[in-house]
């Protein structure tokens, strides 16, 4: 009895879902990505076009603050994170973010002279390389930048070193297209002294000038695709402070952003202390507005790009609060055309109760974190420029027959198989497997199509083999097995929703009430039939 229950549970189900099926299947977004020609692109249009952005943080930023001691590639998981992965890589784009920030801490792998490790040269590289694959915009910068203190005393120090790691990293990716862009230093401040975080003093402001315009003519001189690439040149600090975005001097070449890192309100954002708030109010949109405008009025009003490089706020088990903080921020970005990059260091919880509950997605099980989740979903449809590809599994693949069904004859059928991938023919052999099930007697037969190389996964999908005389089965076993069943109703069921067109034979023995249409009522006739509730007429197919 259990099974006859659970069996006519599906079935009514399987029909309630058939009856709202098709608005389900037509709400459901398409989203595809194609790759673009970003060579003649201004950065306004490039930066509009970077859209939401996502940090890889604390992994190949990570460092030993402590004695700055030099690190070999253990250094990515320093801070405990997992290495980075090309499916990490792959889940962030297909969430549907556009621009990917890759932060390097490069001084902990370079030798006295500042020779950047090849080790290390190769690893960065490697990441970068999963981005660009993905048809993303990659940021890469010189990250926790503490020996290039913004002071005349040590400005030639600074820019000794600061011109050297570029020189090497520039020659490295000479030849990438404009969606890799270089971003000098991340937050250039006096670390651990006064004026941190205030906007600096004018000297303070002035050196970092300095050492934005070396960066610029460094990178500049390498040639090869440098020459135009775009480059990001932060304030002090990369701070949103009036004082120091007016501060800002921007060298006089035409493929330059404004860098700015904005986790504004701070006291929603990150602010722990006093005057700290996990309520997204009136008050702070207030202060989200302010920002946008400032920056409206000192940047984009003079014709100068800005990327907001990091913004985020700090899990305080405030989920529905930082959703509405999203949805504002992202409104505001997308109407001033202002690219933003979300901080992720992968700490769901702010463990030291310091405003670092920055996590986003976990870095092992590529699931987004339940209280991030909905953040990261109201940022993308807010900002709405979405050109997430979807992850290369043979789920996503489309799977097409060479043929759907064939006539009893005695032989073996196989029906040549073509898989395509947003619209590229994929290869045997390179891209996928196939193992046939069936395909001699009357019946359903099977090809399944396995990944290999960059996809994964498996889809199976059936093909027929119909009897070469239809007398002998009964009206309504469309599978020709000799028995009426679920099976009869799902095959009826995918023809009517065009998701599986059966073949002449089969819509004949699924016709039952004999008007040449196979509809809804044929379905539940052969479901009446399946529960008992009146049998189909005994009649043969033909």
């Amino acid at each position: 009895m259990k099974g006859v229950f659970l069996m006519r549970k599906h079935i009514k189900k399987f029909l309630s879902l058939f009856t709202a099926g098709a608005m389900s299947l037509s709400a459901l977004p398409f989203i595809s990505a194609q790759a673009k020609d970003v060579s003649s692109m201004t950065p306004k249009q490039i930066a509009a076009d970077m859209g939401v952005g996502w940090n890889l943080g604390n992994t190949l930023d990570a460092h030993d603050s402590g004695s700055h001691k030099k690190m070999g590639l253990e250094s990515e998981t320093y801070w405990g994170n997992p290495k980075a992965t090309k499916a990490l890589i792959d889940a962030v784009k297909a969430k549907g973010f556009n621009t990917i920030r890759i932060p390097v801490t490069w001084y902990p792998h370079a030798d006295a002279n500042y020779k950047i490790n090849s080790a290390w040269m190769s690893r960065v590289k490697q990441v970068v390389d999963w981005a660009i694959a993905d048809d993303t915009y990659v940021i890469l910068n010189v990250h926790h930048d503490e020996w290039n203190r913004p002071t005349n005393a040590n400005y030639s120090a600074a820019s000794k070193e600061l011109k050297a790691f570029w020189k090497q990293i520039a020659a490295e990716f000479q030849n990438y297209d404009r969606h890799l862009i270089f971003e000098g230093m991340n937050e250039p401040r006096n670390y651990g002294g006064n004026h941190e975080w205030d906007g600096g003093t004018s000297e303070m402001r002035e050196v970092v000038n300095k050492l934005d315009k070396d960066f610029v003519d460094t990178v500049r001189a390498t040639g090869g695709k440098n020459k135009t690439r775009c480059l990001m040149i932060p304030t002090y600090a990369a701070s949103s402070t009036t004082a120091a975005m007016k501060a800002l001097s921007i060298p006089n070449d035409p493929n330059i952003l404004v860098s700015i890192h904005a986790y504004t309100p701070y006291n929603f954002t990150m602010n722990t202390g006093y005057g700290a708030t996990n309520v997204f109010n009136s008050k702070q949109e207030s202060d989200l507005k302010q920002l946008f405008n400032d920056i409206s009025n000192i940047y984009l009003s003079k014709g100068h790009s800005v990327v907001i490089g990091e913004f985020s706020a700090s899990n305080k088990n405030n989920t529905a609060e930082r959703v509405k903080w999203a949805k504002s921020y992202a409104n505001l970005a997308k109407s001033k055309g202002i690219p933003i990059v979300l901080w992720d260091n992968n700490s769901i919880n702010d463990t030291y109760n310091n405003g670092e509950g920055h996590g986003y997605i976990n870095r092992k099980t590529l699931q987004w974190y339940d209280p991030s989740e909905p953040v990261v979903d109201a940022l993308i449809k807010t900002y709405g420029h979405v050109k997430a590809t979807k992850e290369k599994t043979i789920s996503n693949c489309k799977i097409t027959l060479s043929q759907r069904s064939y006539t009893y004859d005695g032989n073996e059928h196989k029906p040549s198989v073509t898989v395509t991938f947003d619209g590229k023919k994929l290869t045997e052999g390179k891209d996928y497997s196939l193992t046939y099930k069936g395909g001699r007697n009357v019946g359903d037969a099977s090809v399944t199509v396995t990944g290999t190389g960059n996809f994964k996964g498996s889809a199976t999908v059936k093909y027929s083999v119909d009897p070469a005389d239809l007398s002998g089965y009964k009206l309504g076993d469309v599978n020709f097995d000799n028995s009426i069943n679920i099976t009869d109703i799902t095959l009826t069921s995918a023809h009517v929703k065009g998701k599986s067109i059966m073949s002449a034979s089969r819509i004949k023995a699924a016709d039952i009430n004999r008007d040449g249409k196979i509809n809804i009522t044929d379905i539940t006739r052969i479901a009446a039939q399946v529960k008992g509730k009146k049998l189909l007429p005994n009649e043969k197919v033909a």
